[in-house]
């Protein structure tokens, strides 16, 4: 993006909150395609509407079934002349997945994804996310399985305390790269809280991290899916692509 925008084939024009209008019209902008931060934002939506902009609010973030966050490459194939290559793409995908899914091998795995906020808290995903679905689509059993938000958020703040007596007895601990980039090593887990170290997953050094690209990068779902049920049903997994052991 950066080299992109050096060479002029992209240009910035602000924050979703403020655009620069002179620039979007100067470039002939004929789409809009924004985050669901719009919505907090609305007079921004009506305004490019105004100016003869048709806005498309990218709400694939809100897709329980990580194959429905992947299937959203099929829309921009269409809106970019690309709809037989997305179209393929996503088949060969599916497919690779297929046996996953339809025989549903179970490891008997329990797995713990988290990572710890500023304040010291664990944020885990609610049990009807897209990553949990993936973990158990990979053949093991999420952590926190019946944990929800009421008002429908898929981040849940809880105290570490809480966060213990769920994930003590995980077989695997993923933490969230992609969020909190901090933890490279086991020492560095440690550093977050003491209780860490009463963690069954910590103690048999089965302590993992996410790529720190996994939520911009919805065309590696299905790998991430395959990286997961090695992890789970191989004895020592080398060839992972987007999980890093925790040393």
């Amino acid at each position: 993006v950066r080299d992109a925008i050096e060479s002029e084939d992209m240009y910035y024009v602000g924050k979703y909150s403020a655009p620069d209008y002179e620039v979007i019209i100067d470039e002939n902008c004929s789409l809009a395609i924004e985050s669901t931060m719009i919505y907090h934002s609305p007079q921004i939506k009506e305004k490019l509407e105004a100016m003869g902009i048709p806005v498309l609010v990218e709400r694939s973030s809100y897709e329980s079934d990580p194959l429905g966050r992947m299937e959203w490459i099929k829309l921009y194939g269409l809106l970019c002349g690309k709809e037989e290559e997305a179209n393929t793409f996503f088949e060969e995908k599916t497919k690779e997945m297929e046996s996953l899914i339809t025989q549903g091998e179970a490891s008997g795995k329990t797995v713990a994804f988290f990572y710890i906020s500023s304040d010291g808290r664990a944020v885990i995903r609610s049990s009807t996310d897209y990553i949990p679905t993936m973990i158990e689509i990979a053949g093991a059993r999420y952590a926190f399985k019946d944990i929800d938000d009421e008002s429908g958020r898929t981040s849940i703040d809880t105290s570490i305390e809480k966060f213990y007596d769920m994930a003590v007895d995980a077989d695997y601990i993923i933490y969230n790269g992609s969020i909190d980039s901090s933890v490279k090593t086991m020492e560095d887990l440690l550093k977050k809280d003491p209780i860490m170290e009463k963690l069954t997953a910590v103690q048999n050094n089965n302590c993992w991290a996410t790529d720190s690209a996994m939520y911009q990068r919805t065309d590696i779902i299905a790998d991430m899916i395959l990286d997961f049920h090695k992890l789970f049903t191989e004895e020592n997994p080398n060839d992972l692509k987007y999980l890093k052991k925790l040393e």
